[in-house]
């Protein structure tokens, strides 16, 4: 029994001897819905400068650790309706060679924003990975919220099921009881 323990104990400690610590960074862009209130940012990057305004928002940092061979940019369109409509949010991260990252979230005013973007996204209004970059040993994610007002979901649906499966159970038990 003991040797089969030690043996055990033994394996655990060479399969975690070879794991490499992974770690992973993450920024939240959540837009409220009031058109005035600023745009609410969040991230553990340490050292990280956020600025914030109802339109724009942006994360500057430095992530230690990265070397790369050329620098990134990416961008992500949140679309209003369907992938091909105006968009209306757009993402944009650019990281140099040496880790120096800025990430910048632009709400649309009036009229909706423009570019070519990397990514399109339709605008949901709940929570929604927008780019994931594996870097080195180190991983980015970024969330994005927009400020579509979605109305609560009636679930009847859900009630009529739960209802009929207890209602289901309870004459397999009258019947049950009644024939004993």
């Amino acid at each position: 029994m003991r040797i089969r323990l030690v043996l055990l104990l033994l394996f655990v400690a060479v399969v975690f001897g070879w794991v490499v610590p992974v770690s992973a960074l993450q920024i939240s862009f959540l837009e409220p819905i009031s058109p005035t209130a600023n745009i609410a940012v969040t991230t553990d990057i340490l050292g990280a400068t956020i600025t914030t305004s109802p339109e724009l928002a942006s994360v500057s940092a430095t992530i230690v650790g990265v070397d790369l061979d050329s620098p990134l940019s990416r961008s992500v369109a949140l679309r209003e309706g369907s992938l091909t409509g105006p968009i209306s949010d757009l993402l944009t991260v650019s990281l140099t060679t040496s880790g120096a990252l800025t990430a910048t979230f632009q709400s649309d005013t009036e009229s909706p924003l423009t570019g070519t973007p990397l990514v399109n996204l339709v605008e949901t209004g709940l929570p929604q990975l927008a780019l994931s970059l594996d870097l080195d040993d180190v991983g980015l994610m970024i969330t994005t919220q927009s400020d579509l007002d979605l109305a609560p979901v009636p679930e009847p649906s859900t009630l009529l099921l739960f209802g009929s499966s207890l209602a289901g159970m309870g004459g397999v038990l009258w019947r049950r009881l009644r024939h004993s």
